[in-house]
């Protein structure tokens, strides 16, 4: 006979705050937005860590020149080994999320890294907008294609040396990966609004006679029992 006490499972008498327990871990490490965002985490790490090294690693001699004639003429400036990296950063960092706040304004479809945002999506439109129209409030610089409101502040790496502008090809790559984080964060937190309701609950079992109290995890593992 089932138990009587209807706040446990009458099989592993277990309560529902048992059971959410047991199962309320976070997503699985293999699930897709948990990669994705691992993939985002790891970059970050990697670009914070090289634009540290590139910032202390600029000879005295370059320090005063313009940022953007070294980028542009990298190959003349092999010697100082980490231009090129800095000029790939740059294209693949800055310039990507110049071009994805500007769709975002334009209402288009949406690239940036590991996020991907539908031109129907306003109010994500809207995050990654706002998110970078204060990034250039406080920086009171443009990204490289800018917004209308400002026209006559600086736009991308104009008029920065060697210096200042790594520090700022820093400060624009962080808040790359941090927009990245921002949308993987609430997707993971859909994803798992989307996950089953844990706990106990009423069930008829096909193998016992009347309703009995049992827990999700046990009602998935008895349904396909023959009936008695």
């Amino acid at each position: 006979m089932p138990p009587k006490d209807f706040s446990k499972c009458w099989l592993c008498g277990r309560s529902s705050v048992e059971v959410r327990e047991s199962v309320g871990r976070p997503l699985q490490p293999d699930s897709e937005v948990e990669r994705r965002a691992a993939r985002v985490r790891d970059s970050k790490a990697a670009f914070a860590r090289d634009s540290n090294e590139w910032w202390s690693r600029v000879p005295d001699q370059l320090k005063s020149m313009d940022f953007d004639f070294v980028m542009g003429n990298h190959d003349q400036f092999k010697a100082v080994g980490f231009v090129e990296e800095a000029e790939r950063a740059r294209a693949n960092i800055a310039d990507s999320l110049s071009e994805a706040a500007r769709r975002a304004r334009q209402g288009e479809d949406v690239t940036l890294g590991e996020v991907k945002i539908s031109a129907d999506d306003k109010t994500r439109r809207d995050v990654m907008i706002q998110a970078v129209e204060e990034f250039e409030r406080k920086t009171g610089r443009l990204l490289s294609n800018g917004t209308a409101k400002n026209d006559s502040a600086p736009h991308g790496f104009e008029g920065l040396d060697m210096a200042r502008g790594i520090t700022f090809l820093r400060d624009v790559g962080m808040l790359y990966y941090a927009v990245q984080e921002r949308f993987l964060d609430a997707e993971r937190e859909e994803e798992m609004s989307r996950r089953p309701t844990f706990g106990v609950g009423v069930a008829r079992i096909p193998s016992i006679a009347g309703e009995v109290h049992v827990c999700t995890i046990c009602q998935t593992l008895i349904t396909g029992l023959p009936s008695a």
